[in-house]
């Protein structure tokens, strides 16, 4: 019998933002890139969050984030800790993760996309973390904030706070992710 020496490949959690994986018709942008370096774990934010079905209108979905999802998510999500090597988190996703690896989630990584509300945060997990918004994201964290974190935001100019759903920036964004995780293996 011949013995396998194949490395495992990492892995990768990936959060939804906060329409929830079925209704992003951008997501396989990631996915069809990352799946051949990953194995992906994806994870639905409204299923985390246990937003109700007849939550059709965004500032309906968002006010109930507010209010209780991302407790609900957080919750959820620290109850049966994933061990995976990184996190791609969009928005809220990015902030659902961020808590969770405060509570007992560990990964060396975490990549979070237009995540705004990141600006409510005082702790910072212990992670490597790498923040992607656009400039005209009115949103974003302040420069102070980052300057706290310490943490180096990369800003795309000229994007407002969906430029992720861009193909362009998605496949950049993977470019990193893939030479962050993968190549430094």
């Amino acid at each position: 019998m011949i013995s396998s020496n194949k490395i495992p490949q990492p892995s990768l959690l990936i959060i939804s933002d906060l329409w929830g994986i079925e209704s992003s018709t951008w997501w396989q942008y990631y996915t069809s890139v990352l799946k051949e370096k990953f194995d992906i774990i994806e994870l639905d934010s409204q299923v985390l969050a246990k937003v109700p079905n007849e939550f059709k209108d965004e500032k309906d979905i968002h006010r109930y984030f507010v209010e209780v999802g991302i407790f609900n998510a957080v919750n959820k999500l620290s109850q049966a800790p994933l061990k995976v090597d990184a996190i791609l988190a969009f928005s809220i996703g990015g902030t659902i993760a961020w808590q969770s690896l405060l509570k007992n989630q560990n990964s060396p990584s975490l990549f979070a996309i237009s995540s705004t509300r990141l600006r409510n945060e005082t702790l910072k997990p212990n992670a490597k973390i790498y923040l992607f918004y656009g400039k005209e994201d009115i949103f974003q964290p302040e420069k102070k904030w980052f300057e706290q974190q310490h943490i180096a935001p990369i800003i795309f100019k000229e994007e407002q706070h969906d430029f992720y759903m861009k193909q362009e920036y998605a496949q950049s964004i993977c470019k990193m992710i893939l030479e962050e995780v993968v190549n430094k293996r």
